[in-house]
């Protein structure tokens, strides 16, 4: 479909579907392949039951923690004071780069005997955010800067699903991630939230930045200069920090819930490949990006191979 206009294309060899972890099982069911329950409910004809398709959705997942920077200035965030410190200093509301400014990969301890990491720490710094029109006592919006620690859980032992909302392939797919079904990722994220309090808590940033937890932050969970394990708790599940690291919707194996096998090509069907994110079984203890890389160079060997002669 381009332009609101519907194409139909020929193909001599293979199809490959690239459409990631939360497209690819759906443009699958769609077409006949998948859970042959889920086929019956939509009344799509069935071309291959499948019924890993749409299953054993992982994704990476953590929380927020915020601080305030009682040393630093209480100003408006965007004004020409702001301007001015990142023009000559690179420093400020303005050398956000709107995502995080910093990581860190750390082992919990929370799985005995694992020497393997399984939190990363993401660092959100200043956020470059306009005050509007709003006024307090006849003066502009003005407010200390904060800073957000997030520890995400790297190895998540929750699996959610995927499934279709309607035959428009234009409606996007239902998804049921079931964040915290497992309490493992819970008592991961407590003691990763206990070691981030540690680290506003060295002298260096207590000295220099004043740095302390932001009051009112989750007043609803209970008092953040003070956390409980029960604080922490329900601050995950109040301000969860779900990741764009979603696997495994089409995963590549051998069991009875596998969808393609080790070349990437979907059981039951010839000239039909699977080549992104949704393939990858497990959820690596990392971002992204470099394994979905490999599974594209993977792919293209295979099908390079599969025409060589």
């Amino acid at each position: 479909m381009k332009n609101d206009q519907v194409f139909n294309i020929g193909v001599k060899k293979e199809v490959i579907l690239a459409g990631g972890t939360i497209n690819s099982p759906q443009i699958l069911l769609l077409s006949g392949i998948g859970p042959k329950e889920t086929l019956s409910k939509f009344n799509i004809p069935l071309i291959k039951d499948l019924p890993g398709v749409g299953k054993n959705l992982m994704n990476h997942v953590g929380l927020s923690l915020k601080f305030t920077l009682s040393k630093e200035p209480e100003v408006p965030e965007l004004n020409w004071s702001s301007a001015m410190e990142y023009i000559t200093e690179r420093r400020g509301p303005l050398s956000s780069t709107g995502l995080s400014q910093g990581v860190g990969i750390i082992n919990s301890k929370i799985t005995p005997n694992s020497s393997y990491p399984d939190v990363q720490f993401f660092f959100y710094g200043y956020n470059a955010a306009c005050p509007g029109t709003t006024r307090s006592n006849g003066n502009i919006y003005r407010r200390r800067r904060d800073i957000i620690i997030s520890p995400i859980a790297l190895q998540p032992r929750s699996q959610g699903y995927l499934t279709l909302k309607s035959t428009n392939p234009l409606d996007p797919p239902l998804m049921q991630p079931n964040y915290f079904k497992d309490e493992h990722e819970l008592n991961v994220l407590i003691r990763a939230s206990k070691i981030a309090y540690q680290l506003a808590n060295t002298t260096l940033l207590r000295e220099k930045y004043g740095i302390k937890p932001s009051k009112d932050w989750a007043s609803e969970c209970g008092n953040s200069m003070r956390p409980t394990n029960e604080f922490f708790r329900c601050v995950a599940q109040r301000y969860t920090e779900p990741e764009n690291h979603q696997v495994g919707t089409c995963k590549m194996g051998t069991d009875s819930m596998s969808v393609v096998d080790p070349e990437l090509r979907v059981y039951g069907i010839t000239g039909l490949r699977v080549v992104d994110a949704s393939v990858i079984p497990t959820l690596p203890r990392s971002n992204l990006q470099a394994p979905v890389l490999m599974i594209a160079e993977r792919g293209m060997e295979f099908i390079r191979a599969a025409y060589a002669t």
